[in-house]
């Protein structure tokens, strides 16, 4: 907790929920953050549905704007970027594009978050060192091959596959990477197979898919960066 309440307490983003107050009282620790009436991004796209392109863009763009932040800025690996974790603040706090409302939504949870170290791109301890299982430390569904591999250290390109997870769940309302069988859904991952042809099926542009495939990489080295997400011209 004290890991998480560290890397916390030191962002500073409108994409980021914020930390209010932290409170120690009797060896129980408090913490008061921004409320997200809406819930989470999960809860929002079960209910609605797969979103329509522009909404989806406006609320993943909200996303990169926040991982370039902690990527870039504050050099922290975000390591659980999902739609359980995308939360959906107040309906007041919205913004306009088109003919319809598009929610505002902030990234939480750093209870795994690790800090990069200074011109070396890598942080921490081997991804899933800690772990008995040797998985991503994550949820297996977002996670990149790389970290249900075992193999290397917590990067940037694993919060970017995660989000590619993401922005396919909101285009398509389906996850890429869902069995029940855990192996095979490993093996699906770490081969990066799944339904491109779906995003054509719900209509996805060309340049809406081709980014979803560029962020689904299963090679880190081609992989794009955060970076070149937020200049890619889907946005």
């Amino acid at each position: 907790l004290d890991h998480e309440i560290a890397i916390w307490a030191s962002l500073e983003h409108p994409h980021l929920l914020g930390m209010i107050q932290m409170m120690d009282v009797d060896d129980a620790v408090f913490i008061v953050s921004e409320l997200a009436e809406g819930g989470n991004l999960l809860d929002y796209v079960s209910k609605y549905g797969r979103l329509k392109e522009h909404v989806a863009r406006s609320v993943v763009a909200q996303v990169v704007d926040a991982l370039v932040y902690l990527h870039t800025i504050i050099r922290v690996v975000h390591r659980d970027v999902k739609l359980d974790n995308v939360l959906v603040m107040e309906k007041v706090e919205v913004v306009r594009t088109g003919e319809e409302w598009v929610p505002t939504v902030k990234l939480a949870d750093f209870g795994l978050s690790e800090r990069l170290e200074r011109g070396s791109g890598e942080a921490g301890s081997p991804c899933g060192a800690n772990r008995e299982d040797g998985y991503c430390v994550g949820s297996l569904h977002y996670c990149a091959p790389e970290e249900v591999r075992a193999v290397g250290s917590p990067s940037p390109a694993a919060d970017v596959w995660s989000l590619g997870c993401v922005l396919y769940t909101v285009l398509c309302g389906a996850l890429p990477f869902n069995d029940d069988y855990l192996p095979r859904l490993q093996m699906a991952i770490m081969k990066g197979e799944y339904d491109e042809g779906r995003l054509e099926r719900c209509g996805v542009s060309e340049v809406g898919r081709k980014l979803v495939r560029e962020m689904l990489e299963v090679n880190v080295e081609k992989r794009l960066t955060i970076q070149q997400v937020w200049s890619h011209p889907f946005f």
